[in-house]
């Protein structure tokens, strides 16, 4: 099963998105601009940010974080370069011991710990969220005045 239909099973499971408006769904969101299927959904208020949070964390099976109000630790963020957070989709959010957790778009990403491990040694955890706002939350962080190439 694929993304798409696996979230709107969930999703409908949950009760947050009639099962007879499924087709439609992935009909409006082939038409339309959004990159990440989860970002249309909440986008176009078709479920809130905490549905959809939960729905994701049921699908990978891990923690989800709303990364909005966050308060991210700037010696973690610069441990990696922007363009591979923004590539990426993902974020460092905390650090314990060894432990480095990551909030992503998809923390079944094969690749993604290949990816970090190229510039930190730590052991990583996964934690999922939602992509337009780990992609704002990035951006944010680098345009900040007090931070500093």
């Amino acid at each position: 099963m694929n993304f798409i239909n696996g979230i709107l099973q969930i999703l409908s499971d949950l009760g947050f998105v009639n099962p007879q408006d499924v087709s439609a769904l992935i009909e409006n969101f082939d038409s339309s601009e959004a990159d990440y299927f989860e970002d249309f959904l909440v986008d176009e208020d078709i479920v809130d940010k905490g549905k959809m949070l939960r729905a994701l964390e049921m699908y990978y099976g891990v923690q989800s974080v709303d990364v909005l109000g966050e308060m991210f630790d700037h010696n973690l963020l610069v441990m990696f370069p922007k363009h591979v957070l923004l590539r990426n989709c993902c974020i460092p959010y905390r650090h314990e011991g060894q432990i480095l957790t990551i909030i992503t778009n998809n923390p079944h990403n094969d690749n993604l710990e290949e990816i970090l491990g190229e510039y930190v040694s730590y052991d990583f955890r996964f934690c999922v969220g939602i992509p337009s706002h780990i992609d704002m939350m990035i951006k944010d962080f680098y345009q900040d005045e007090l931070y500093h190439d």
